[in-house]
């Protein structure tokens, strides 16, 4: 069963496709007209790490960066995932703006390999986890749009996005981090409800299975009445996310988390469209990439990875070079390959002592730990 979300058009889209060597296909769809957002040919200097003349190349450039980012730490299903985007003109002030929106463009139940019966989930996931295509293809499966408006002067004054890929944007916002958060949205890390508690499609979605509230009985959201649900999702610090992967995370913060290790999802009294219940909470610390409001650079996707493993993302663990699921001898082999210069590996999957570039002493930790040798694997998040 299929729901769709959003409707596009595809016949003016152009393709951009991320570098071959990650786990999972995210396939960039362009949908800006020439000469407008990802397609504006006015003049930008040279930035670290982007080195296009223009404004939309960097655009480009800066969101396939993020798309790589995502990719290397999700499993390949075997299905080429789209990802449809554009910036528009979405307006705002001297004060506020929209950075930008991103959402499945289908949710779906009853597939052959749903971990769940009956259950929504999102069409990239679905389609990774069936390994089949079930919205057809070349159909997006996660729709993105940026706000054009934050590069002029008349929103947010100076303030404008940052499309370097060295995470020093100084009193810019980060595009790459704009781009992984909203990314997230579109693989998983959002509810169906409605502010009425009401379950979408009169079905559980994924991501409500995790979520609890211990001030009602029952204390699980996907068994409250939709009255309780509503209440719920506007209680504070009092709704948690319980998944095994976050709480398993979860020492990592300082403030944010229950007792028990479940983490506060953001629940304000007043409920925000968009961003209530699809969030963390803003009193974690440290702040972590899926709170509702943008600030500074945030490159490690930490619990946020964590969370799509708790939806059933099936994902690549630290030294894990060829992407399968576990760390061999073989995957030591590829790491030394990347270390000498005669191979590729990402950082973020085989830099595993996390001291930022891959050496043949991260080879040899992973064949320690491929062999059963008591060593840690500690993988970073480069910029």
């Amino acid at each position: 069963m299929t729901y769709l979300l959003f409707a596009v058009a595809l016949a003016a889209s152009t393709v951009f496709s991320a570098p071959a060597a990650m786990a999972l296909t995210l396939t960039f769809s362009n949908l800006d007209a020439a000469g407008e957002g990802f397609n504006d040919e006015g003049f930008a200097t040279p930035l670290p790490g982007n080195d296009a003349t223009t404004l939309g190349g960097q655009r480009v450039n800066a969101f396939l960066h993020a798309l790589e980012l995502w990719s290397v730490h999700l499993r390949d299903g075997g299905v080429e995932i789209v990802v449809e985007a554009s910036f528009d003109a979405l307006g705002g002030n001297a004060n506020s703006a929209t950075l930008g929106l991103a959402q499945p463009a289908s949710v779906n139940a009853g597939f052959t390999g749903a971990p769940e019966a009956d259950t929504w989930y999102v069409v990239a996931q679905a389609n990774t986890l069936s390994g089949f295509d079930l919205n057809g293809e070349g159909a997006p499966e996660v729709i993105a749009q940026f706000n054009s408006s934050v590069d002029l002067d008349s929103v947010l004054g100076t303030v404008d996005f940052y499309y370097g890929l060295d995470g020093m944007p100084g009193s810019d916002f980060d595009f790459v981090t704009v781009a992984l958060h909203e990314l997230l949205n579109g693989l998983g890390f959002i509810d169906l409800l409605g502010s009425d508690g009401a379950k979408f499609g009169g079905k559980d979605d994924a991501y409500l299975l995790h979520l609890r509230d211990d001030n009602f009985v029952p204390v699980r959201l996907s068994q409250m009445s939709d009255g309780q649900r509503a209440s719920a999702i506007r209680d504070g610090p009092f709704l948690l996310w319980d998944g095994p992967g976050v709480v398993g995370e979860s020492a990592a913060l300082s403030a944010g988390v229950a007792g028990d290790g479940s983490v506060e999802i953001y629940a304000p009294a007043a409920f925000s469209e968009g961003s209530s219940t699809a969030h963390f909470n803003t009193s974690l610390s440290p702040d972590q990439i899926m709170e509702p409001f943008a600030g500074g650079v945030r490159r490690d996707l930490g619990l946020s990875l964590a969370l799509l493993g708790d939806l059933g993302w099936a994902l690549v663990p630290c030294g894990d070079a060829s992407g399968d699921g576990d760390v061999k001898a073989t995957d030591a082999l590829a790491a030394l390959q990347a270390a000498v210069g005669s191979g590729a590996c990402a950082p973020a999957i085989c830099d595993v002592d996390g001291n930022g570039e891959i050496l043949s002493s991260d080879a040899l930790r992973i064949l320690r730990f491929a062999v059963g040798s008591e060593t840690m694997l500690n993988c970073t998040f480069p910029t």
